[in-house]
């Protein structure tokens, strides 16, 4: 499983540096969601869009790689609220949020 979840993040990583992220994302497969930039409300709906992306498709985890240098505070409420309505929801397990040498769950 470690395995698995490395090469699916050096996957991801390496297709988002050229632009062409369309993965295909398998049953079972950890997805690794990265939040970079401004916290805005299109970050926030990209943040949406992967959660059901991930759940349609089966994943057995979802990661969100923040490295955002701030922004909207309404945004960043509403991504907060996303993120503790995630960790109730019974879909994807486990769900972590990753911060330059945090872990929050």
């Amino acid at each position: 499983m470690k395995k698995l979840s490395i090469l699916v993040l050096i996957a991801v990583l390496a297709t988002l540096e050229t632009g062409q992220a369309r993965e295909v994302i398998h049953k079972g497969d950890v997805v690794v969601v990265p939040l970079r930039g401004e916290i805005s409300p299109s970050l926030l709906m990209f943040l949406r869009r992967a959660e059901k992306v991930a759940e349609s498709s089966g994943a057995s985890a979802i990661v969100f790689e923040m490295n955002t240098y701030g922004g909207r505070l309404d945004s960043a409420e509403e991504i907060l609220s996303t993120f503790t309505w995630l960790r109730s929801a019974r879909s994807v397990r486990p769900r972590l949020c990753y911060q330059r040498g945090k872990t929050f769950r």
